[in-house]
């Protein structure tokens, strides 16, 4: 006996057997344009999160950020401090703020490929990144964080990837502003942002301020807020 979806399909077969040769043409077209979009959807959802025992983290993407308030050494962000603040979430890299990043998600396994984040923060100028008055501060939104994922170029794709893109360091309010963003690397379809404010935390300027991330990925993990 024939299922519902076979007998469809004989069905279909048998109209565009009948049409013109134009008219072929243009449903072959269209059927494989929804075939395509079909694919190119992604294939977790936001409870696969949830469920995760591995991610692969792709960093921290300053590529969109600011800086408020009376920063110092405003020269080192782009060329020292950025690279610490991603090398601190990535197990022997670390040189002032180790972090264990399984334990802060609650993963078994974390994958890294920082590739893309190294790109797109290596062209950051100081002038960019400290360029805004605290009156005229750049916000990001949803849209435009789905519009970054989509240039993003994975070398890993086995699995849920998870960038932080951040939006500001606010040095007068002592917060982090990030977008945690879950996406699928093969698609490069977002399966979940939002923004999260962290409170900075500890000494130095690099601990001070992974401090502020890392407090918002705990309460992430601590409620089960995705």
């Amino acid at each position: 006996m024939l299922s519902e979806s076979d007998t469809a399909n004989k069905k279909m077969i048998s109209f565009v057997k009948k049409l013109s040769p134009m008219k072929k043409l243009f449903a072959f077209s269209l059927i494989l344009c929804l075939t395509i979009s079909g694919i190119s959807q992604t294939k977790y959802t936001v409870a696969d999160i949830r469920n995760a025992r591995s991610l692969i983290w792709f960093g921290l993407d300053f590529s969109e950020a600011r800086m408020y308030g009376p920063f110092t050494d405003r020269e080192q962000f782009p060329s020292v401090y950025i690279g610490e603040w991603n090398n601190a979430f990535v197990d022997g890299k670390a040189t002032f703020f180790p972090t264990d990043l399984k334990k802060i998600l609650g993963m078994d396994y974390i994958f890294y490929d920082l590739s893309i984040v190294r790109d797109r923060n290596k062209d950051i100028k100081v002038e960019d990144l400290f360029g805004n008055s605290d009156k005229e501060k750049h916000i990001l939104t949803e849209e435009m964080i789905v519009k970054m994922i989509k240039k993003y170029d994975p070398k890993e794709k086995d699995g849920i990837g998870l960038v932080l893109i951040v939006e500001n360091f606010d040095k007068s309010l002592e917060i982090v502003n990030v977008w945690v963003t879950y996406f699928d690397p093969t698609t490069k379809t977002v399966i979940r942002t939002r923004k999260y404010t962290g409170k900075a935390s500890g000494a130095g300027i690099i601990k001070h301020w992974t401090g502020g991330i890392v407090n918002i990925l705990d309460d992430i993990k601590k409620h089960s807020i995705y």
